[in-house]
């Protein structure tokens, strides 16, 4: 499921693009992070929608925080919220690595 973005900074000439080859690394966790909130036949929704977390945040945010994080520069950029029962909005959202996000939320 996730990828290693850890060669994002490479250039071509259609600019910034990850080891994947997906120029758009941001917009995969900004559709899981949405489908988790929204989408009850989501495996993970329990745990989000479910619980009544909202997802309040834009394509254009979500990659804000991917560039202002050094997501690129992840082994595994995972999106964290970093008051756990609030929503994902910009102000409460940051890019970790996904180990470290696993042992926080338990």
């Amino acid at each position: 499921m996730y990828k290693d973005y850890s060669q994002f900074n490479k250039e071509n000439s259609y600019g910034t693009i990850s080891s994947s080859g997906s120029r758009y690394p941001w917009y995969r966790v900004y559709d899981n992070a949405r489908q988790r909130c929204t989408n009850p036949k989501t495996r993970s929704y329990k745990n989000y929608g479910g619980r009544g977390i909202k997802f309040f945040m834009t394509r254009k945010e979500i990659k804000k925080l991917w560039f202002r994080d050094k997501a690129y520069l992840l082994k595994v950029p995972s999106i964290d919220r970093e008051d756990n029962d609030g929503n994902y909005e910009y102000s409460n959202c940051q890019f970790i690595e996904l180990d470290i996000n696993r042992v926080k939320d338990r």
